[in-house]
């Protein structure tokens, strides 16, 4: 019995039902059309109003309701102009402390209000339903585990979470998992990323596995494109749909699958407004057009982001479905390219490793790590710090990952490049060149 979900109900009622109202308008704007709820405009222009009035960097500016008036910032305008940011309203309130991945090696902290918190929430109930998940029900998150962003065993209880790491690749682990699955009889679903769930793949059928016996509702993929080719094989290997999610950490969902046999992802209007923008302008480019995909969140107000450039490409086009509005959907999302490494025993890692074993170091601006060799590692960095000290403490973590015998050389750069999606590849095997 799913217990969990009349309790989260009951107490988001007693909160005031916040969370219940947020749901009950993303559901409404995202299944009758993006023009279909009056309150959308009101949203945009309450949240400029508020940035102008209350934020020391939109001041400057002079308040307008053409969201085109205001500049296009990107995640180095936050990171210049942090405290600038901040909404005053806001100061000492209990804000949420957000931090981005450092997929291009420069992590962002970020603050989310209460209000952000709630629809972020209602949003995740909403998206997850989609594939028959519900509150309450059992989630297998599969990620790099470790002390930084581990959760308190109460919560993990409360949210029904059971966190798989998934720092080792390797088929024993994939063979484990799958036991442990096969033996839960509860309604479930996983979260994880395309790369870990193509790695799986690739050990289930190493394993000669070709069907996986559990109740799985729906698998969820995130951060990274899933190829049609490992998402036909899991989908027929697990018995259920795949649907991907487009999002990140400084706002939230701004897009996902509606059913595995679209490819296209939904465009989260509901709490976006989201711009494509020419690659060399700060204009607009045509559906149908690619371009940069640019964000202003409609409901964080302790840190505004107004047309805040997300790195990512994408395409938007408009669907006119049967009894409804136009709908905008995501044709295409580039995002960043990831690589597999392996450690000196010649265990597959999971690329986010890296992002894990770096976090902590502030005065890193940029990183690439390289395999040059079964047992040998360069690490490119953009940092001020080019300390001996710093650069033990560096390999120190690293071999935690890859292996103590590995050989960790440091390079110092001044600049990673871009991959042609804009992105920067921060895990390149160059093993796999050959």
């Amino acid at each position: 019995m799913n217990w969990r979900k009349p309790l989260f109900w009951g107490l988001d009622y007693l909160r005031g039902g916040e969370v219940h109202k947020h749901y009950l308008d993303v559901k409404e704007m995202l299944e009758k059309g993006h023009g279909h709820h009056t309150n959308k405009n009101d949203y945009l222009k309450r949240v400029l109003t508020h940035a102008v009035n209350t934020t020391p960097f939109y001041s400057r500016f002079s308040y307008t309701d053409r969201i085109t008036d205001f500049p296009v910032i990107n995640k180095n305008t936050v990171l210049d102009h942090f405290e600038d940011f901040k909404s005053r309203k806001f100061k000492g309130e209990n804000l949420k402390k957000i931090s981005t991945s450092g997929s291009t090696g420069v992590p962002l902290k970020l603050y989310h209000d209460k209000g952000k918190q709630n629809r972020q929430h209602a949003e995740n109930i909403y998206f997850n339903e989609l594939g028959g998940f519900e509150v309450g029900d059992r989630l297998y998150y599969l990620r790099v585990w470790n002390e930084t962003n581990a959760l308190h065993p109460v919560e993990l209880f409360l949210k029904n979470i059971v966190p798989v790491d998934v720092s080792d690749l390797s088929e024993e682990q994939t063979k484990d998992l799958i036991g442990q699955l096969s033996k839960d009889h509860s309604k479930k679903a996983i979260l994880v990323y395309p790369s870990t769930l193509k790695a799986i793949n690739q050990n289930l059928d190493s394993l000669g596995i070709t069907k996986v016996d559990s109740d799985i509702t729906c698998i969820f993929t995130m951060a990274e494109a899933l190829d049609p080719q490992t998402r036909k094989e899991v989908e027929e290997k697990f018995g259920c749909q795949i649907l991907s999610r487009y999002s990140n950490s400084e706002n939230g969902f701004l897009g996902h699958q509606v059913a595995s046999y679209r490819p296209e992802y939904l465009v989260n209007v509901a709490s976006y407004h989201i711009e494509i923008l020419d690659f060399e302008k700060d204009k607009p480019v045509d559906f149908g057009k690619s371009g940069r995909i640019v964000v202003t969140d409609l409901f964080n107000y302790a840190m505004p982001l107004i047309r805040y450039d997300t790195g990512d490409i994408g395409v938007i086009t408009k669907v006119q479905e049967p009894g409804k509005e136009q709908l905008l959907f995501f044709q295409r999302i580039e995002g960043r390219k990831l690589d597999f490494i392996h450690s000196t025993n010649g265990k597959r890692l999971s690329p986010h490793f890296i992002d894990y074993a770096l976090r902590k170091y502030d005065s890193i601006n940029q990183f690439q790590l390289v395999q040059t060799g079964k047992t040998s590692y360069t690490l490119k960095l953009n940092t001020f710090n080019t300390t001996e000290s710093f650069c033990r403490d560096i390999k120190s973590a690293l071999k935690k990952y890859v292996g103590d015998d590995a050989s960790i050389s440091i390079k110092f750069v001044h600049e990673i490049p871009l991959l042609s999606s804009g992105k920067r590849q921060f895990v390149v095997n160059e093993l796999n060149l050959n």
